[in-house]
């Protein structure tokens, strides 16, 4: 309660260092409080506000952290693709939705951070992340239709690192067939 109350009264770095401290204590009593931090205009409080968000693990900030994923500043994305990667298994379903938003970035963002998540699942071995590539891939090669070349792109980016046989043939068609010059490549790379 003392830091949430600090941080009400803070500003610049050193409202940063509170909601850092707020990330790293893991104190699930400040997650409303981040998740305003989510909607400053501060590149910097967003970022350490995802970070902070992350570290608590409360899947009460899943949906804002999707929605923060397509933000303008690189470093903010990087550190809000990291939140939700701390939040685990629990954001394949999530992501997988996010597929079909208007966005084009954040269908784009969504399908890298889906990949990496699954990457990240693999490499830990969590217990289903088997479960979870293969409950993705069919969203994974829906992507691959998208309208938007970036989502295409990244959807055979991701499909590629699977190594999933059921999406090679598509992969190998698309770096023949896509209209995209940029597209094709990523799925002559991928196949």
């Amino acid at each position: 309660p003392l830091l949430l109350q600090a941080l009400e009264k803070a500003s610049g770095q050193g409202k940063a260092a509170l909601i850092n401290a707020l990330g790293r204590t893991r104190q699930p009593e400040a997650v409303d409080a981040l998740l305003q931090q989510l909607k400053s205009k501060d590149p910097l409080m967003i970022g350490e506000a995802a970070r902070a968000l992350g570290q608590i693990g409360d899947s009460r900030a899943m949906e804002a952290l999707i929605q923060a994923l397509p933000h303008a500043h690189p470093r903010v994305r990087k550190m809000v693709e990291e939140a939700i990667m701390d939040l685990g298994a629990a954001a394949v379903d999530p992501l997988m939705e996010v597929l079909h938003a208007s966005d084009p970035m954040m269908r784009s963002e969504a399908v890298r951070t889906l990949g990496l998540l699954l990457g990240a699942l693999q490499v830990n071995q969590a217990e289903n992340w088997r479960q979870l590539q293969k409950k993705a891939v069919p969203a994974l090669m829906e992507a691959l239709k998208d309208q938007e070349p970036s989502v295409r792109a990244q959807a055979a980016f991701v499909l590629g690192g699977m190594k999933e046989a059921q999406a090679l043939s598509a992969l190998e068609q698309m770096a023949q067939q896509d209209t995209d010059p940029k597209v094709r490549l990523k799925a002559q790379r991928a196949a």
